[in-house]
Order: C-alpha cells, then structure tokens, then sequence
C-alpha cells in the first residue's frame, strides 16, 4: 500500500520503518527542516546535543531493542545516576531509602511511611487498580498529609499545574516504577548515545533511505480528507494534493483536527473531542558553563516560586570531556498556554531561570556561562 506518515518524530520514523519492512510504500511529511521531533537537537563543542533533555532507562526495552536493529548498540552507554530535591530552598539528596530517612523537611514518622510506600510502588507490579484514582488522593492517604505536601504535590503542580488533580496514580506509578526497575541491584543507570540522540535519529534515517522511504521536510500538511470512493486518503500541503491507501498521524490531537475540519462525513463530536484534550506547553533553557554546580544529575524542584521543575546538569551523568570540559545543564517546565512565561520573549525567559539558577546555587556565576539556548 501506498501509506502516509504525517509527523516525522520518533514515532512516525519508527512507524515508517515498520511500515517500510513489511513492503510499503512510504512518504513521510515533516513540517520543519529537520526530523526528530522532541529528540531533535543542535551542534554543540564537536558533538550534539538535544534542545530537552532526553534519557534512556533499562526498562525502554523496545527502545533497546531498535538500537540493537539499527546496529547501533555500541554507541549507547550507561552511567551512573544522581537524584537531588530541592526544598525551601535546600538541596536534598533523594535517590536512597537512607537519602529519603534524611530527608528532614518532614518529621521522621512521615520519612518512614514515605520510604514503606515508595519501597511498595517500586515492586508492585499490577498498575491496573491505580488507574481510575487521582495521585493527589492515593498520595495524600497513604504517604500522609505532610509528605504528600512536601514532596508528592510540588512536583505534580509543577508538571501538570491546573490539571494535577486529574492525573492517576498509574502514571505515578510508572514513573516510580520504572526508576526503580533502572537499577539492577546497583544505583539507577541511564542511558544516553555518545553522540548524542542524533545518532539515533542519522541511524533511523538512514534505514529509511535504504527502504526507499521519501521524507519530505518543510512540508506541512493543510489538510486531509477520504476520497469519494472511502478507498483512499487525500492529502494537501502547500505543494499540492496527494493520494494514498491509508495514513498515519503522529501529530497532537489539535492539529490532527485542523486537518480534518472540513473533511466530509466527520462528526463535528470527534472534532471537538479531539481539541477537548488537554496539553501542556514544555519550556527549556539549555546552558553550558565552566562552573559544576552540583553533584548530582537530576534535581526535582519542590518550591513552587520556582519558574522551573526540573534542573538537570547533564554532565553528572556523562562525561564533561565530551563537550571539551564544559558543564551542560537543562532548566525545564511545562505550562498551561495562558501561562506569563509564554508571554515573555526567549532572552527574558534565559534571564528568568539563570537568575533563579543562582537562587537555589549561591556560588553560581552567570559570567561563567558560555553558551544558552
């Protein structure tokens, strides 16, 4: 069959690949100058280097899997992994059953029910029972009051802002689930290409190459609709209108809508379901220095005047030598879109979060940064 991919991320490339190996024709629209989506990136001191930051856990087995297909299992490697909280202000290590009995923003009896609920969800394997309850609830119920204010409510907020109270306990769940299944009996392990993820998505490319795969960049899709018969896909850009047997959206819910708008025999009901799903606009600063700030990798925020979730020096968790000695790090949060940050322009927002770089690390020196992004 002649097939359509609209959306030329990770899942619409991979698609295309499977698609392709089972005999496919296939034309994948991109509508920017470049493939990769949330794992594209830019040139950075020799390397590459993503504009989020992006990790692989042990658990990514499919993920492993392809790597292992597209020969590129060498260039993955593991390193060792480092958790911090910051609470009022402090930096707190968290990665430890011994991390989290030190954990003194909180009386010892709620450190002892916060490490025996973490302890469970880390080795419960059936998630199905959590899913119809908020995390908010579950959290609160059993982690008690203060830990849950602590620590469970900061980090939902600042992830999911207005819609924290609707996100199940299942997703939480699989995050702590997940962390902990990247250990092995040792520290949690991460993994990360040495070459950064454009190694992953050169590879990809390249295999689709080989399988006679079009990728068609700078090639937004307008619109789609069925043909007359219902037996084939119609598909408009600025270049033109093309045909195919069947076509595969990768793009968010909203914008698959746009292109569906005035397709005939559409119910407007889909329509609006689809615009009625929720996102979250994802903000990162990127910034290199010649200061290490820390010791640890990652480092959740728990302060909510905080404009960030996530800082995450990158280097913690590979070698500062592969970016000619430098200290990479990521500033990052996600926000509803009537957000004040989405108002401001990309140099204020730099300016908002190195200054609260320097809030949570007294020592930083903005005079030490080197690149921002």
């Amino acid at each position: 069959m002649q097939i359509a991919v609209i959306g030329g991320g990770v899942t619409g490339l991979v698609a295309a690949r499977e698609l392709a190996n089972k005999g496919h024709t296939i034309t994948i629209y991109e509508r920017n100058a470049h493939i990769g989506g949330l794992a594209a990136g830019f040139p950075f001191k020799g390397t590459h280097l993503e504009h989020a930051y992006h990790h692989v856990f042990r658990t990514d087995h499919d993920l492993i899997q392809l790597v292992q297909e597209l020969g590129i299992r060498n260039r993955l490697q593991w390193f060792r992994s480092s958790v911090a909280m910051v609470v009022r202000g402090r930096l707190y290590p968290f990665a430890s059953a011994v991390d989290v009995l030190r954990f003194t923003p909180i009386a010892l009896i709620s450190r002892l029910r916060l490490g025996a609920v973490l302890f469970w969800l880390q080795h419960r394997k059936r998630w199905n029972s959590l899913t119809p309850i908020p995390a908010c609830i579950w959290m609160s119920r059993w982690c008690g009051k203060q830990a849950y204010q602590a620590v469970w409510e900061p980090l939902l907020r600042g992830k999911f802002h207005a819609y924290y109270r609707d996100v199940s306990m299942a997703w939480l769940w699989a995050r702590i689930h997940t962390r902990a299944n990247s250990r092995k009996r040792e520290a949690e392990k991460l993994g990360y290409f040495e070459g950064g993820f454009a190694v992953l998505i050169n590879a990809l490319e390249q295999a689709l190459e080989d399988h006679g795969v079009r990728i068609r960049t700078n090639m937004p899709v307008t619109a789609l609709w069925a043909s007359e018969t219902g037996k084939s896909v119609m598909v408009q850009t600025e270049g033109g209108i093309e045909q195919f047997d069947r076509v595969l959206c990768t793009v968010p819910s909203p914008v698959f809508a746009q292109y569906i708008e005035k397709a005939p025999g559409v119910p407007p009901a889909y329509r609006n379901q689809l615009n009625n799903i929720r996102y979250l606009n994802a903000i990162c600063v990127v910034f290199s220095s010649t200061q290490s700030l820390s010791p640890y990798y990652w480092v959740n925020i728990a302060d909510r005047d905080m404009p960030f979730v996530a800082f995450v020096q990158h280097t913690n968790l590979l070698p500062a030598a592969w970016y000619q000695g430098e200290h990479v790090y990521y500033a990052g949060t996600y926000v509803p879109k009537n957000h004040a940050l989405l108002s401001l322009q990309d140099a204020e927002i730099k300016e908002t979060f190195l200054h609260a770089v320097a809030r949570i690390f007294p020592d930083f020196d903005p005079q030490s940064v080197t690149e921002t992004h």
